[in-house]
C-alpha cells in the first residue's frame, strides 16, 4: 500500500511540530510569569532556566535509556517514548501556569 509519508518522514514532521510548540511555550512562559504573576525578569529567568535545564537533562538521558531498552522489542517505541516524554513535560508545567 502506498503511503505519502513513510516512517522517518512522520518522525521528522512530528519533531518539527514538537519543537515549534516547545519554543512557543518557552517564549510565552517568561512573559506570562512576569505579567500575570508579577515576578521580575531575573527571578523568572532563574526559575525557568532551572526548570527547563533540569527537565531537558532528565528527558535526554531517560529518553535515550528507554529507546535503547524498548526499541529492540518493538519499533513503535520510537513513537511512544517521545509521546510519553512530551505528555509528562506538559503535566509538569501545569502547576506553573495555573498556580
Amino acid at each position: 500500500m502506498f503511503t505519502f509519508f513513510n516512517f522517518i518522514d512522520r518522525q521528522v514532521l512530528a519533531s518539527g511540530f514538537n519543537a515549534f510548540g516547545t519554543y512557543g511555550f518557552s517564549n510565552f512562559s517568561a512573559s506570562f510569569l512576569s505579567r500575570i504573576h508579577h515576578i521580575d525578569i531575573a527571578a523568572t529567568g532563574k526559575v525557568l532556566g532551572l526548570r527547563f535545564g533540569i527537565a531537558e537533562g532528565i528527558g535526554t538521558f531517560l529518553g535515550g535509556y528507554l529507546f535503547d531498552k524498548f526499541s529492540h522489542k518493538d519499533m513503535r517505541w520510537y513513537i511512544w517514548v517521545p509521546i510519553i516524554g512530551r505528555t509528562s513535560a506538559l503535566l509538569s508545567f501545569y502547576p506553573l501556569i495555573f498556580s
